[in-house]
């Protein structure tokens, strides 16, 4: 999986004032520009691409419109995603492709397309991270261990 460098909240041109995203699908063009047409969960490119809140507006009314909670994501994998709040501290509990470089710790199974697998010099505390993400992410039937094992979907 590769990190989102989505930057900073997008400026005007001029005068580098913060530009008003009052309803948030106006940061799709943003994202887009600054990630490509990718979707943050599976990494596919797709050219219908909506926005995902890291922080799920239902349960976070205010950061409905903040950059900062925003993701682009496909229809499958929005389809498929929990909308569950994340459990704290979300930042050390979960890989996120826009805080964490997660190079470092998922590879793609090449022989098998949208597998995902943990690297192998990961920590067990970082395996564990691993399969709270899967399990957020609704991907626990891709995730394999580094030796193509199946992982429990019901871990940790």
């Amino acid at each position: 999986m590769r990190p989102v460098e989505k930057g900073k909240h997008p400026t005007t041109p001029k005068r580098q004032q913060k530009i008003v995203l009052n309803d948030y699908k106006k940061a799709i063009p943003f994202l887009k520009e600054r990630t490509g047409e990718y979707c943050h969960f599976c990494e596919m490119n797709h050219p219908t691409l909506a926005i995902e809140h890291i922080k799920p507006k239902e349960h976070f009314p205010r950061l409905i419109n903040h950059w900062d909670n925003f993701l682009l994501i496909c229809t499958y994998c929005n389809s498929r995603k929990i909308d569950r709040i994340p459990l704290s501290p979300y930042r050390q509990k979960y890989f996120w492709s826009h805080i964490n470089n997660t190079l470092l710790t998922f590879k793609r199974n090449m022989f098998d397309f949208g597998k995902i697998e943990p690297m192998p010099q990961l920590s067990p505390e970082q395996k564990k991270r691993i399969v709270w993400t899967v399990l957020i992410r609704k991907l626990e039937m891709l995730i394999q261990d580094g030796k193509g094992k199946q992982l429990p979907s019901n871990m940790p």
